[in-house]
C-alpha cells in the first residue's frame, strides 16, 4: 500500500491529464453505445423495466452493437475517422430522447425511496481500488506488472492486431499473427480508440481507460445480478467484486477481460430475471 502511494504521488500529475484527457473519449464511447443500447432495449420492449436495468442493458447492448459494426466496416476498410466520429456522435444524439423519457422515470426504481441512501455510503470502499485502477492505467504497457509478460499480450495483438489492421486500412488475414484468428470483440472497441485518433500511439492510453470502464460496467453487472436477490445481496456481491485486487490489476493492461467479466455477468442477470418473470421471459432470453 505505501508503494503504491508513493507510485501515485510520483505520477499523478501524469494521472491526472491522461484521465481527462483519455478518459473523456473513453466515456465518450461508452455513452454513445448507450446511446445507441437504449433503442435496442426499446426494440426488445424492455423499456418499462427499472432504471438500471435499462442502462446497463443499453451499455451491454451498445458496446456490442459498437463491436460488431466495427468488425463489420473494418473488414469493408472503412476506417474514416470522420465517418466514425459522425456515428458515435448520432449514437449520442439518438440516445437523447430514450434517455430523457428514463431521466422522468427514475422513480420508479425503490432505491430512490426515502430511508435507502444510508447503503450507498459502503461503495466507499471500493474508491481506492478505483483510484488505484486509474493510476494503472496510466502507465505504459509492459512495465508496471511483471507477471504480465512485459505486455507481451498487448503488444503482440490485444492492440497490436488492431494497430497492423488500422496500418493496412482494412481488417484482413494476418498470416504472421496466430493470436489474430481469436474472435475480436474487445479488440474493436480498442480499433476504434485508433481510429478516433488516427495513429495507434495516442490512443493505448484511451483503450486502457476504456478498459477500466468495462471494469466498473463489469461491477455494475455483478451487482445488478445480486440486486435480483434484495438490496443488500447486490450491495455485497457488487462490494465483492470491486473490491477484488485481480480486477484492479486487469485495469492496468488493456486485456479482454474485464469486458468479458461485463458480458458474462449482464448475461447471468438476465438469466435469473427470465426466471423471475415468466410472461416477459422470452424478451429477457432474447436480451
Amino acid at each position: 500500500v505505501g508503494g503504491a502511494l508513493v507510485l501515485a504521488g510520483w505520477w499523478s500529475p501524469v494521472s491526472l491529464l491522461v484521465v481527462f484527457q483519455n478518459g473523456s473519449i473513453a466515456c465518450g464511447i461508452v455513452l454513445a453505445a448507450t446511446g445507441l443500447g437504449l433503442w435496442i432495449v426499446r426494440a426488445l420492449r424492455l423499456q418499462d423495466v427499472e432504471v438500471r436495468w435499462q442502462l446497463l442493458l443499453a451499455a451491454g447492448l451498445g458496446l456490442g452493437a459498437i463491436g460488431l459494426l466495427m468488425l463489420g466496416l473494418g473488414l469493408a476498410g472503412v476506417m474514416n475517422r470522420s465517418i466514425w466520429l459522425g456515428l458515435l456522435a448520432a449514437g449520442l444524439v439518438s440516445g437523447y430522447w430514450p434517455a430523457r423519457r428514463l431521466v422522468r422515470s427514475t422513480g420508479a426504481d425503490d432505491e430512490e425511496r426515502p430511508g435507502h441512501s444510508g447503503w450507498y455510503w459502503f461503495w466507499l470502499v471500493a474508491a481506492g481500488f478505483g483510484g488505484l485502477a486509474l493510476v494503472a492505467a496510466t502507465f505504459p504497457p509492459g512495465i508496471l506488472w511483471p507477471a504480465e509478460g512485459n505486455g507481451y499480450d498487448v503488444l503482440e495483438y490485444h492492440l497490436g492486431v488492431p494497430r497492423e489492421h488500422f496500418e493496412a486500412g482494412r481488417i484482413d488475414y494476418l498470416p504472421h499473427n496466430l493470436y489474430s484468428n481469436f474472435p475480436f470483440n474487445v479488440e474493436m472497441l480498442y480499433l476504434l480508440t485508433i481510429v478516433l485518433h488516427g495513429e495507434p500511439l495516442d490512443a493505448v492510453f484511451t483503450a486502457q481507460m476504456l478498459n477500466v470502464l468495462l471494469g466498473v460496467l463489469a461491477v455494475a453487472a455483478i451487482w445488478l445480478a445480486g440486486r435480483e436477490f434484495g438490496r443488500i445481496a447486490g450491495l455485497v456481491a457488487g462490494l465483492a467484486a470491486a473490491t477484488c485486487p485481480f480486477l484492479t490489476y486487469l485495469c492496468g493492461v488493456a486485456y479482454v477481460e474485464n469486458g468479458m467479466l461485463f458480458w458474462t455477468a449482464l448475461a447471468l442477470a438476465t438469466t435469473i430475471r427470465a426466471g423471475r418473470s415468466p410472461a416477459a421471459s422470452g424478451r429477457w432470453w432474447l436480451a
